[in-house]
């Protein structure tokens, strides 16, 4: 696989294979303004290579991630958070926080009578009284 890099945008394009590109970098020889354009990475586009998550792994020195990797993992950070929301959400309901919270309901093991006639005249009574049961 082939990769046109250049060393500035009025820099004429040179190709280098993807071992040797991958070289480079841990070498240090590739820095952020080296432009690339690839299929794969670039989507046939001219970018900076601070834009490719290969960039940031085999470099020796850490650099700042470009503006798209930002993009990215800002959409990440998001996408992560939305799902936290949606698992404690998830879980308040299905141990019964929220459906207590908010409906003021007791589960059945927190009402305490000492027979069942107690019980169940206290069941037909809450049922009767609800709003939804008229």
């Amino acid at each position: 696989m082939k990769i046109l890099c250049k060393t500035s945008p009025d820099s004429k394009p040179f190709e280098i294979d993807y071992e040797s590109f991958k070289d480079s970098i841990s070498k240090g020889e590739i820095t952020p303004g080296f432009l690339i354009n690839d299929k794969i990475f670039t989507g046939g586009k001219w970018t900076n290579v601070d834009n490719c998550g290969i960039f940031h792994k085999l470099s020796p020195v850490k650099y700042p991630h470009g503006e798209i990797l930002k993009r990215e993992d800002e959409t990440k950070a998001r996408i992560t958070e939305a799902k936290r929301e949606i698992s404690e959400l998830q879980r308040s309901y299905l141990y019964g926080d929220l459906i207590k919270n908010e409906s003021c309901f007791n589960s059945m093991l927190d009402v305490r009578c000492s027979d069942r006639q107690q019980f169940f005249t206290f069941l037909c009574g809450s049922i009767t009284y609800m709003d939804t049961f008229h």
